[in-house]
């Protein structure tokens, strides 16, 4: 079967760009950010950059007086972060590789952020422990990972009638992480000191109803084969089955002028390197 071009790695990183980032990676960001607080001169690494929304919207921040290096394994991704940042005159040093391996020497930065990657991770405390060693020391690490589908209703809703409809075991790798304790402990477990690890709400907007189960059904299609597969006319059927099971949990959430707009809850950690 032909995978429908809608389906495609660059397809798939633009689609991840129109609708997550606004939706929740661009207000997620500015959160994280606040957190980093990055300074002038500093030299930051985003880890699992995706579209590059956090480095580009520090490189912003920073103009010439810092220097913004981004990271990611999958290469449709880096292609769509680099075209964007050449359109905001982001100056962004972008690497393709593995956060298990970061390719940059010993103390290259003093900043190390990374937004909703870790709960991606084969190895999470490898990647941390790649995240400490190319901090400078003193060097400061920003963590935000989405707690787990207890704490995230909406999404864990979605996730069972997704499961069912497609008959495959859970979607919610997103969500697989855990609870606060672990993002201290890995922290911990990787050399970082003078931890902070909170629990923060934050939001969730979507334009409507169908583009939240659009964007959240084609954000998993990255990872399950299974969905690929499915032509046009299946992938519709699908879409319109889950949509008419989420109404009732997504009613209380529905505005007047038929926004979506739901909590999603995170851990956001911070830890120095010395």
């Amino acid at each position: 079967m032909t995978q429908d071009a809608s389906l495609s790695p660059s397809a798939l990183s633009q689609n991840y760009e129109n609708y997550l980032v606004p939706a929740l990676f661009l207000p997620w960001a500015q959160v994280l950010i606040e957190h980093a607080n990055p300074q002038v001169g500093d030299r930051v690494l985003d880890v699992a950059c995706g579209t590059g929304i956090v480095a580009r919207q520090i490189a912003r921040r920073l103009g010439e007086q810092g220097h913004v290096a981004a990271l990611d394994l999958n290469p449709a991704m880096l292609a769509a972060a680099h075209t964007l940042a050449e359109s905001e005159n982001a100056v962004i040093e972008w690497r393709e590789g593995s956060a298990l391996d970061i390719p940059f020497a010993d103390q290259s930065f003093d900043l190390v952020v990374c937004q909703q990657g870790v709960q991606f991770f084969p190895d999470q405390l490898q990647a941390l422990r790649e995240m400490h060693r190319v901090l400078e020391q003193p060097g400061r690490v920003v963590i935000s990972v989405n707690l787990s589908l207890e704490h995230n209703p909406v999404y864990r809703v979605f996730n069972e009638i997704f499961v069912r409809h497609m008959g495959m075991p859970s979607l919610a790798a997103p969500f697989a992480f855990g609870d606060e304790n672990k993002l201290t402990l890995l922290l911990a477990s990787a050399g970082f000191q003078h931890i902070v690890v909170e629990r923060l709400v934050l939001p969730a907007n979507f334009p409507s109803v169908d583009l939240f189960i659009e964007a959240t059904i084609l954000g998993s299609a990255a990872v399950v084969p299974a969905f690929a597969q499915l032509n046009a006319a299946e992938r519709s059927a699908l879409m319109k089955n889950v949509r008419g099971e989420m109404q009732e949990v997504l009613a209380p959430y529905v505005q007047a002028d038929q926004t979506v707009n739901f909590p999603v809850t995170v851990a956001m950690g911070r830890a120095e390197a010395e």
